[in-house]
C-alpha cells in the first residue's frame, strides 16, 4: 500500500511539474490565456513548443492526475498502472 501512494504522489508531482513549466513558458506569450490545465498544453501545442503525441499524453497526464488529486476512493490502482504505461 505505502508503495502505491508513493508512486501515486509521484505521479501527482512530475504532472504538476510539467503544468508549472507549460504556464511558465506561456507567460512569455501575450496570446496564450489558458483557463485550465489541459488549455496549457493546448495552447504550447498552437505556438509549436510540442507536437501532437507529446501534447496529447499530456492532457492525458492532466487528467489522471485530477482522478488522483479528487477521487480518493474511486482509485483502482491496476488501472493507474495501466493509464501510466500508456501515456508514458
Amino acid at each position: 500500500m505505502t508503495l502505491q501512494l508513493s508512486s501515486q504522489r509521484a505521479l501527482v508531482l512530475c504532472i504538476n511539474i510539467c503544468v508549472d513549466i507549460g504556464t511558465r513558458i506561456l507567460s512569455f506569450n501575450e496570446n496564450a490565456n489558458p483557463k485550465t490545465y489541459s488549455e496549457i498544453f493546448e495552447s504550447l501545442g498552437k505556438i509549436g513548443i510540442v507536437d501532437k503525441e507529446i501534447k496529447d499524453n499530456i492532457i492525458g497526464m492532466v487528467k489522471l492526475r485530477n482522478v488522483l488529486d479528487h477521487l480518493h476512493m474511486d482509485i483502482n490502482n491496476d488501472r493507474i498502472y495501466e493509464i501510466s504505461f500508456n501515456i508514458i
